[in-house]
Parts: structure tokens; sequence; C-alpha cells
């Protein structure tokens, strides 16, 4: 087990895929480790949604560098995509309060763009 898919397991991402429909085989295929191994990955049990899977790159890097979750949602799969600077994909905007317990710590605060992708693939993978 590499580095990377053992720093998945032991955020608990191997279940919350599993809870949500996906395979952990989906965040650990080939390039995954160069694309994603200095994000931050946790999982946020929301109390609507139940497990949101998060990858979170350096906040310095999200102009470029999307932060991606991924969650159920009234039985659909969304896998959302947000950058700090709007992009063609972008349809929503989205701004978490610096108090919010239901999203990262660190993306608090910016306004972030939206895109929900029909798309599970991990965006710089696909």
């Amino acid at each position: 087990m590499s580095k990377f898919e053992q720093m998945l397991r032991q955020a608990g991402v191997d279940i919350a895929a599993a809870t949500i429909g996906l395979d952990i085989g989906l965040f650990i295929q080939s390039g995954a480790e160069e694309a994603y191994g200095n994000h931050h990955w946790l999982v946020i049990q929301h109390p609507v949604v139940g497990a949101v899977i998060n990858a979170v790159p350096a906040i310095d890097h999200t102009h470029s560098v999307p932060w991606e979750e991924w969650f159920v949602m009234e039985g659909a799969l969304h896998h959302h995509i947000l950058y700090t600077v709007k992009q063609l994909a972008s349809s929503d905007t989205w701004q978490g309060e610096l108090d919010d317990k239901l999203h990262p710590p660190q993306v608090l605060g910016p306004l972030w763009h939206v895109h929900n992708s029909s798309n599970a693939t991990p965006l710089l993978l696909s």
C-alpha cells in the first residue's frame, strides 16, 4: 500500500467512499499521488447529507487548483469542484462563514466558484 493510499485510509476516505457508492480505487488510480498528494484529505459528517469527502489544496493555489468534495444528497452523487477564481464551468458561488463546522476550516471566508460535475473522477485525473 502506498503512503498516499495509507493517508486516504487514515482520513477515512475508503469508508466514506463506500458509504456514498464510490470505490477507493477512484482516488488512488494512476497519477493520483502526484496530483493530490499535497492536498489535505478529510471526511466531514454533515447532519443532512452524511459523509462528505474533501480534498483541499494549499489555499494560495486555489485560483488554479480546485478544492473538491464528494457527497450524496437526495439520492444523487455530487462532485463539487471549487476555485477562488471563476472558471468557465462555474455555475454557482459559495462562501462559508468563519464559524461553519460543516466544511474544512481552511476554506472558510473566501468566495468560491462552484461547478457540480456529473463525473465522480477527481478533476486532476480526468
